[in-house]
C-alpha cells in the first residue's frame, strides 16, 4: 500500500512514514490501520498531512501502476526521496502499465537523488 506524507516530519503511525511517498508492506497494514484510529494520527489524516489511497477502507493501491490519473502518480514520485521505493515504483510501472510520463518522472527523480546538481550538493 502506498501512503504519502506531505508534511515536513517523520511520523510513526504503526509504521515509520518519512516525508514523501512510503510503500507499506502488507504485513504492516494492520498496524497502520490500528494506529490511524488514535486522535493525533486521525487528525493528521483529516488535515491531509498523511494522504491515504482512495478507497482506503476497501481497495487500496498496492503499487504505483494502480494510481490514477497518471498526474497523481507523477506528483507522488516527485515527493518520494527513498531510492529503494523509487526503484520499486520503476519496476512496477514498467511491468504493469508502461505509462511513459510516470516512468520518466521516476527516472528523473532517481537521477536527481543519485547525481544532484552542484548547487544542491552539501559539502561534508
Amino acid at each position: 500500500m502506498i501512503i504519502q506524507n506531505t508534511g515536513e516530519y517523520t511520523y510513526n503511525i504503526g509504521v515509520r512514514l518519512i516525508p514523501g511517498g512510503n510503500q507499506i508492506k502488507d504485513s504492516d497494514v494492520k498496524a497502520f490501520q490500528e494506529a490511524a484510529k488514535l486522535p493525533l494520527n486521525k487528525s493528521l489524516i483529516e488535515q491531509g498531512v498523511i494522504e491515504l489511497p482512495e478507497g482506503f477502507e476497501s481497495e487500496v493501491a498496492d503499487n504505483i501502476s494502480e494510481i490514477n490519473p497518471w498526474q497523481k502518480a507523477v506528483d507522488l514520485v516527485k515527493d518520494t526521496y527513498d531510492l529503494a521505493v523509487l526503484e520499486g515504483y520503476l519496476e512496477d510501472e514498467k511491468a504493469a502499465s508502461n505509462r511513459n510520463s510516470v516512468i520518466t518522472a521516476i527516472t528523473e527523480q532517481i537521477e536527481q537523488i543519485k547525481n544532484p546538481a552542484e548547487d544542491k550538493q552539501v559539502e561534508r
